[in-house]
């Protein structure tokens, strides 16, 4: 399919949105815990896990880390990482009102800070 469909596409939903007031219309498999709609339908992790992260066309390989990985996230023991979240501060990293972008942070983490 070209690229050009997309960009039609979009213009599309846009334009009529814009234009006729056409509100978007997402549906609830589309939400999650951190959407104020998918927090009203109380969808939490386990939500996420059953319906927001399976693939319509899943790979043919195997993945070996799958099972296990469904075993801690359900387990009782489960700890939210704060990894991710702790450069993003309250613009105030090194005094420039700048935060780190996540690549960095990553390549920060990966050498052990």
């Amino acid at each position: 399919m070209p690229a050009s469909v997309a960009d039609h596409l979009q213009c599309m939903v846009n334009q009529e949105r814009l234009q006729q007031g056409k509100p978007l219309q997402i549906p609830d498999y589309a939400l999650d815990k951190h959407t104020g709609r998918g927090r009203r339908l109380k969808w939490d992790f386990k939500h996420w896990l059953d319906v927001g992260c399976v693939l319509s066309n899943p790979s043919d390989q195997p993945d070996p880390y799958a099972e296990r990985a469904r075993k801690l996230w359900n387990s009782s023991g489960f700890t939210q990482s704060a990894w991710g979240k702790r450069y993003v501060a309250s613009g105030t990293s090194g005094g420039k009102g700048r935060s780190k972008s996540s690549a960095s942070a990553g390549a920060e983490h990966e050498q052990g800070d």
